[in-house]
């Protein structure tokens, strides 16, 4: 088992663990109640990027109603897009049969996956939703198909699922 590490960022205030082997670093947002957390996955040298996950959180504005699914994937997928994500098989729906844990996730919205192109790779992209008080957490991962490198999307898998399962507000 691998060591986990701690990452977190503020306005909103949010903090969660990753596995040791990937890099945190917040993301500087200019806007106003929108804080996030990039997580990337190197290879041995430090040189090219193997997986990324981002953790995003906005804080709804007072009387705001919490955005549906259907808002927020579609947020999601432009902020794939926005990361040079090209979708080759639409994102659909993840069940518990492909994501068993999220019936654990205090606050799951949803989440969403399917495949794309970035650059000259076939990669998955991901996307998981969270509501907890007046704040929804997005998490946002890109990783190789797991034909390609099954490891690597294992290991994003888990970054995915450890983000999600220790996430805390405030």
């Amino acid at each position: 088992m691998e060591p986990w590490a701690g990452a977190e960022a503020e306005a909103p205030p949010f903090r969660f663990a990753y596995p040791v082997s990937w890099s945190a670093a917040p993301v500087a947002s200019p806007v106003p109640g929108v804080s996030a957390v990039d997580l990337r996955l190197l290879n041995a040298k430090a040189e090219v990027l193997l997986a990324y996950l981002q953790v995003q959180a906005v804080r709804l504005d007072e009387g705001e109603p919490v955005p549906s699914l259907e808002t927020v994937t579609m947020k999601g997928k432009a902020r794939l897009t926005k990361a040079g994500y090209h979708e080759t098989q639409p994102l659909t729906p993840l069940g518990e049969d492909q994501d068993p844990r999220q019936v654990a996730t205090e606050g799951w919205m949803g989440g969403a996956q399917g495949r794309g192109r970035l650059a000259q790779a076939d990669v998955i992209g991901r996307l998981g939703f969270v509501h907890l008080g007046r704040v929804v957490v997005t998490f946002m991962m890109i990783c190789p198909v797991p034909e390609d490198d099954l490891l690597v999307a294992l290991r994003a898998q888990r970054a995915f699922e450890i983000a999600r399962g220790t996430l805390e507000i405030g």
